[in-house]
């Protein structure tokens, strides 16, 4: 298994940030990012954007987007790092 942990972190536009999710697997984090976004939204108003770099390869952004103006309403970033002592 692989010394990398997945960090998935749920962020909305009032500010409010939460780590949803520490994985050992990348398929894991998207899974888990997939599923923070779309926890009880109603699917024929909003979409997920295809997950892109953030700026200055600071991680994985994932996007929930309002399908009538294109607004982002929240958002996850998948972090990727190495504990210290696996190092």
């Amino acid at each position: 298994m692989s010394a990398l942990r997945y960090v998935v972190i749920l962020e909305l536009d009032n500010g409010y940030m939460d780590c949803v999710h520490v994985c050992y697997r990348k398929n894991e984090a998207y899974g888990a990012a997939y599923l923070a976004l779309t926890d009880g939204i109603d699917a024929d108003s909003y979409y997920v954007s295809l997950a892109e770099n953030r700026e200055g390869n600071n991680g994985v952004i994932i996007e929930l987007k309002d399908k009538d103006d294109g607004k982002v309403i929240q958002w996850v970033t998948i972090l990727t790092y190495k504990p210290e002592d696996e190092e």
